[in-house]
């Protein structure tokens, strides 16, 4: 079946007009808004108000109620809130008013984030707790029969963020900044996407806390732990061939012992001479300098954005260089 042409699709082949070119990160458009009310009725599920489920009968109860109760929950205690909205008993219409009425952008984007979050640890549960083959009864299982798949709803969300112009999307649990479409797509998510290996847990936490920093706008750090997801990718290869190298081995001697046991092909090592030098050279030299690993002396050091971002992103394609290149080896 033919996939459903969305608005913005339908609109940029009959006008040429698209998204916008600029992303911007201070103002989420009432577009935008009301599409992340929807998309979050679709994720979660209703909230059922009747008799029943008041009374608390399971099968008249289905398992967005919880969801809903335990983001209302989070946003009140984590935003240091007394209140979210007028829903009263309906926490679903509190958060909703919230998202279409809040001023603060980071305070909507924890609520994006954690209502992604949230729905895909129940979705998570509820499939671990079913038996394929098995036909369960009424009241068995807590019912989500009418929440989208969350790998459909992280995607109609994503976007809604890009075709607003609005420069942020969620990724492995957490909301990150988006300087460049084109650099997302092609080395942000993919190197997100190879570390989410359960080898490599230790080089994605570092990898998301570098995307962390980077939004909060800590840039020093971001190239502190950006360095530090690149160096544990090469020590998780490392490991899982048998490649000995000292605890404290920085990048330089890392890519050493990489190259050495033919990380890279022998054939084509004469040709990578170039990239080596980039790998030694790139991504270690840009957090060396300054204030951004070191003590920043009598004068404070300001580390620029652009520096930072372009640390991320030459970490994401360091990344996926040395990770795919471990898969070529099975």
């Amino acid at each position: 079946m033919r996939a459903r042409e969305t608005f913005v699709q339908l609109r940029s082949r009959l006008t040429g007009v698209t998204a916008a070119a600029e992303l911007t990160y201070g103002v989420l458009p009432e577009r935008l808004r009301n599409q992340i009310v929807h998309a979050m009725d679709a994720a979660i599920g209703p909230y059922e108000m009747s008799d029943l489920a008041l009374l608390g009968i399971p099968e008249a109860v289905p398992a967005s109620n919880e969801t809903w109760r335990q983001l209302q929950e989070l946003m009140l205690r984590e935003l240091g809130l007394l209140s979210i909205g007028r829903g009263g008993d309906d926490p679903r219409v509190s958060c909703r008013e919230f998202v279409l009425g809040a001023e603060d952008v980071p305070q909507l984007l924890y609520t994006v984030q954690t209502a992604l979050s949230l729905v895909e640890a129940r979705n998570r549960d509820l499939e671990s707790r079913r038996t394929p083959g098995i036909l369960y009864r009424a009241g068995d299982l807590p019912d989500c029969s009418m929440c989208q798949p969350t790998d459909e709803a992280i995607a109609v969300l994503n976007r809604h963020f890009l075709e607003n112009g609005v420069g942020y999307q969620y990724e492995n649990g957490q909301i990150i900044r988006v300087d460049s479409e084109l650099l997302h797509s092609t080395v942000v998510r993919p190197a997100i996407h190879l570390l989410r290996d359960s080898g490599f847990a230790v080089a994605n936490s570092e990898y998301l806390q570098a995307h962390e920093h980077y939004l909060a706008g800590n840039y020093a750090d971001t190239l502190t732990w950006a360095l530090k997801a690149f160096e544990s990718t090469m020590k998780t290869i490392c490991d899982k061939r048998g490649w000995p190298y000292a605890t404290r081995d920085a990048a330089a001697k890392l890519l050493e012992v990489c190259f050495d046991n033919a990380l890279i092909p022998a054939r084509l090592q004469s040709h990578f001479c170039a990239l080596r030098a980039t790998l030694e050279a790139g991504l270690p030299s840009v957090r060396n300098q300054p204030g951004a690993a070191h003590g920043a002396g009598s004068q404070p050091v300001t580390i620029p954005r652009h520096i930072a971002g372009y640390a991320l992103h030459l970490a994401g394609a360091n990344i996926v260089l040395l990770v795919e290149a471990d898969r070529t080896l099975g």
